[in-house]
C-alpha cells in the first residue's frame, strides 16, 4: 500500500504546473496566436516604414513598395500564402509564411522560449531580396508590425510594416 500511496505523490508532483516565471518580453503574448499575425497580414496592403540591414538604415529604397499577403487557397492553411509586391507600374510575387519556433532552450531550468516568425521569399527586384528570409515577430498591433533578425543574439536588421 505505501507503494502504491508513493507512487501516486511521484505521478502528482511531476504533473505540476509549468512554472513560467522565466517568461521575459520576447516570449510572445499568450493572447497572440500566429493565426493572428496572419489575419493581420492578411487584412489590409502594407507599407515598409523602417528597415535597418547591418546596422544601416535604407528606408528609402522601400518608400514606394506596397506589399499584400494573400492567404493560402486552403482555408485550414491561413499562415501561409502569397505576397504580392507593388512598386510603380510593376508587380512580383513571392511567398509567405508564419510560425513559430523555440528561440531558446535551458536545459538547466528546463525552459523553453518561443517566438513567432515571419518568412519571406521574394526573387525581384533586387533591393526587395534584403528583406528575404526569417524575421521574428517583436510588436504587432492592428496597424504595425515590428520584425527584427538576430544572429548570435544580436540584433542585426530590422523591419516595420504599417497598413498602407
Amino acid at each position: 500500500m505505501k507503494k502504491i500511496v508513493l507512487i501516486l505523490l511521484l505521478v502528482v508532483y511531476s504533473c505540476g504546473s509549468t512554472d513560467t516565471s522565466s517568461l521575459n518580453d520576447s516570449d510572445p503574448p499568450s493572447n497572440i496566436t500566429i493565426y493572428d499575425l496572419s489575419a493581420k497580414l492578411n487584412a489590409s496592403t502594407w507599407k515598409i516604414t523602417f528597415f535597418s540591414n547591418n546596422g544601416i538604415e535604407e528606408t528609402n529604397l522601400y518608400s514606394s513598395y506596397v506589399f499584400k499577403f494573400n492567404k493560402s487557397q486552403q482555408d485550414y492553411n491561413l499562415d501561409s500564402g502569397i505576397i504580392d509586391v507593388i512598386y510603380q507600374t510593376n508587380n512580383y510575387k513571392g511567398n509567405w509564411s508564419v510560425y513559430e519556433k523555440i528561440i531558446s532552450y535551458n536545459p538547466t531550468l528546463d525552459t523553453v522560449e518561443f517566438g513567432y516568425f515571419v518568412n519571406l521569399s521574394l526573387v525581384s527586384p533586387n533591393d526587395i531580396l534584403k528583406i528575404n528570409g526569417e524575421w521574428q515577430s517583436v510588436l504587432e498591433t492592428n496597424t504595425k508590425i515590428e520584425l527584427k533578425k538576430e544572429y548570435n543574439g544580436e540584433i542585426i536588421s530590422r523591419l516595420f510594416f504599417e497598413k498602407n
